[in-house]
This record gives C-alpha cells, sequence and structure tokens, in this order.
C-alpha cells in the first residue's frame, strides 16, 4: 500500500497542510516568471526560495502526522520493504535465514 491512511487529523495537521498546499500552488506561476524571465536572478530566487519553503512544510507536515498516528511508522517500514524487494528481486543481500550466498525470495 503505497497512501497511508490516517486515523487523526489534529488541528496542527491543518495548519501544516494549508502552509504546505500555499507553496505549490506557486510553483505554475514562478515557473511562468521563470519561463518569461530566463536570465533574471529575482525569478530563480522566488523559486528556490518557494521550493525550500514547501519542502520544509511536507517535512513538518509528515513528522506531525507520524507523531499523531504512531502506526504510520509501522506501515511506513512494511512498504520501504516492499519497495526494497521489489527492485532488488534475486534478494541480494538479504540473508534472511542466516545461510550463506544469495537469498531467492
Amino acid at each position: 500500500m503505497l497512501l497511508i491512511p490516517v486515523k487523526v487529523i489534529s488541528p496542527k495537521v491543518h495548519i501544516l497542510n494549508s502552509l504546505w498546499i500555499l507553496p505549490v500552488t506557486l510553483f505554475p506561476f514562478l515557473t511562468s516568471f521563470i519561463g518569461n524571465n530566463p536570465n533574471a536572478v529575482i525569478p530563480s530566487f522566488s523559486y528556490m526560495c518557494n521550493l525550500l519553503f514547501s519542502i520544509i512544510m511536507y517535512s513538518l507536515l509528515r513528522r506531525q502526522l507520524e507523531i499523531d498516528n504512531p502506526e504510520i511508522r509501522k506501515e511506513k517500514n512494511k512498504v520501504l520493504s516492499q519497495v526494497l524487494s521489489a527492485h532488488n528481486p534475486m534478494g541480494v543481500g538479504h540473508n534472511h535465514n542466516n545461510s550463506p550466498g544469495l537469498y531467492l525470495q
């Protein structure tokens, strides 16, 4: 499961989600601004600041969701192991039964 359902949405999550959506909605305008002024510093700097702000807000939002919903961490680890096993079908490096050599799944 790539999308992990959450059970608790706190007021902090609402605020952080709103603060994350704000810079995301500005990306098309800032991209157009850079396209119209490709050699200018201000459009590039504005885009960079917006990108940095959206990354920070998204990180804080994910952190708050994990604090409010501790079961997310377990699901996240399960999803991560599924993704890693999908990218490593031969099981190289996954020696689950402590036997020497490759572990074929």
